[in-house]
């Protein structure tokens, strides 16, 4: 044990010590806990839901560079690990792209440390083992505030203990690694640093590995009551909700999608997740047209789909997830589907049937043109029955007539923009719509094509 006394110290050299074991520091230093956190980081950084630029503060200049040297191994360990399972083929096809992707992603990750300087500060270092001269040649020579600020840049995870924690202004900084005590201002504005908003970031996402929620709390106390730190006013919702009741509202979401695929248009997403092969290309095909039966629904289920992620990401990379994949990459899949544009190769398929039976149903529709116009084209001679027939002979009418919509519904806007007096058309296509949406039974189809002819 060390004795102050013994060592033959003076009093100011006391007094230092006496600060740094009430700061804990020789705890929060140690070589075991530090190893340990740069091992999750690296893990954390590289399997986090949105990939966005990460930041680590550390206690101090010291542990920075330390952390930058543990976070460097483990991150060489990562690569050589994954190197490994790619030689293996460990991996299908598709899980084998998605690794290679990742290896390159990682491999191209830059990692930087940016700190203040000081006088003397090579000896300092070299005193602990080690070296600052590499890191402070890189902050002298690059412009490593406009790279990090960079979504494209590979400069990815920067590590700082001071600089850069406030009045820092970064939109795809994400995450944030802290294991240094903050308070009050500055532990408001370092958690505001992830929070920026950012196309494709959905939220910030705080690592803490030094119990800083207890100093959130009073710092929200004081901010989030207007200033003054009385107790007038009311407190706000934590900020931070446990583990278990995010796994909660998980459940909640998957439960609600699962019943509503169910209850409100006759889907079971199990079919979707136990099928394989070509029998899961049916089952999504299926799922898609069950969530088409009309706006309404595929509305809802947008809604509740993208519930279903933010719930998800919120608990990323917890291994916890793997429980709940399954039924979140099923719902994933069908809103994707959703979200695809009416040129995907499906609806295009559907639109080149449909187009076929057109065509075989008009007689003589092109009139002469003028030198001036374009191809007009007489509607009149269109066999509606014809195309009845095909339609209700049509397995998942309700995808069909989705895309028909979104073709049709372009193009009449398209008209309304250039003549303004074809505004009747769209209205009356509306109110086509919206009568078919009000049911789905064949005598309402047949009186659609009807109204339609």
């Amino acid at each position: 044990m060390l004795d102050a006394e013994s060592d033959d110290l003076d009093a100011d050299q006391r007094s230092k010590i006496e600060q740094l074991f009430a700061r804990e520091y020789p705890i929060l230093t140690a070589k075991k806990r530090l190893d340990a956190i740069a091992k999750d980081t690296v893990w954390h950084f590289c399997n986090r839901g949105y990939k966005g630029k990460g930041m680590f503060i550390a206690l101090d200049k010291l542990t920075a560079v330390r952390m930058y040297d543990l976070i460097t191994h483990h991150w060489q360990l990562m690569v050589e690990q994954l190197e490994k399972d790619l030689f293996k083929g460990k991996y299908g096809d598709q899980e084998l792209l998605e690794k290679s992707r990742e290896l390159q992603w990682i491999k191209e990750t830059e990692i930087c440390v940016v700190v203040s300087s000081e006088q003397n500060e090579i000896q300092k270092f070299q005193k602990w083992d080690l070296d600052i001269e590499p890191h402070r040649e890189k902050m002298n020579t690059q412009d490593l505030e406009t790279r990090f600020k960079d979504e494209d840049n590979p400069f990815r995870l920067v590590i700082v203990c001071a600089m850069w924690i406030t009045g820092f202004d970064v939109p795809p900084l994400s995450t944030m690694y802290i294991d240094k005590p903050l308070k009050s201002h500055t532990l408001m504005q370092a958690i505001a640093r992830a929070n920026r908003v950012s196309e494709g970031k959905n939220n910030g996402l705080i690592v803490d590995y030094i119990e800083t929620y207890t100093a959130l709390l009073d710092a929200l106390a004081i901010y989030g009551a207007g200033g003054d730190g009385g107790d007038g006013g009311d407190k706000p919702d934590p900020p931070v909700k446990p583990k278990e009741e995010l796994i909660s509202q998980l459940e909640e979401t998957l439960d609600a999608t699962e019943t509503f695929l169910q209850d409100e248009v006759n889907f079971d997403l199990q079919e979707l997740i136990k099928a394989d092969g070509l029998h899961k290309l049916a089952a999504m095909e299926k799922a898609i047209n069950a969530v088409y039966t009309n706006d309404e629904t595929k509305q809802k289920y947008q809604i509740l789909a993208r519930a279903v992620f933010k719930k998800y990401k919120a608990l990323q990379p917890d291994k916890v997830l793997n429980h709940y994949a399954p039924r979140k990459n099923a719902i994933d899949v069908i809103y994707t589907a959703i979200e695809d544009k009416v040129e995907s190769a499906d609806v295009a398929d559907i639109m080149m049937k449909i187009q076929n039976v057109i065509d075989v149903s008009i007689e003589n529709s092109i009139a002469e043109p003028r030198h001036y116009a374009e191809k007009v084209i007489d509607l009149s001679g269109l066999n509606f029955e014809l195309l009845e027939q095909y339609f209700m002979k049509t397995q998942n009418k309700n995808a069909a007539v989705q895309s028909l919509k979104d073709k049709v519904e372009k193009r009449l806007k398209q008209m309304v923009e250039r003549n303004p007096l074809t505004v009747d058309f769209y209205k009356r296509y509306q109110e086509i719509i919206e009568a078919y949406n009000r049911g789905k039974d064949e005598v309402v189809i047949k009186e659609t094509f009807r109204k339609t002819a």
